[in-house]
């Protein structure tokens, strides 16, 4: 079979251009990638468990250690404002 090509003109090659496009456009909301962004799947792996947790213990020390500057601060603040009180209190009862 021998084939023949054809000579499109412009308006000819840009129909069918355009056909082609319209035939290929993919609807990327249907995509299964598009799907699997939204899809949390459980991993049983060790190394994906390994990592997981030790994210988790990182995040908790972060915050242990946040914590334990507030403590601190707040530790310095309530005997402060004790200090205050009895001084106070002995001032007010000597009088």
């Amino acid at each position: 079979m021998v084939h023949v090509q054809k000579n499109y003109t412009s308006s000819e090659l840009s129909k069918i251009i355009e056909k082609m496009k319209k035939e290929l456009i993919v609807n990327k909301e249907q995509l299964s990638s598009t799907l699997r962004k939204k899809i949390s799947v459980m991993d049983n792996r060790p190394s994906s468990q390994s990592i997981g947790s030790f994210g988790v213990v990182i995040i908790v020390f972060v915050f242990s250690l946040l914590l334990a500057a507030d403590v601190m601060i707040l530790k310095k603040h309530i005997s402060l404002l004790v200090r205050t009180l009895v001084d106070f209190a002995k001032r007010f009862c000597r009088k």
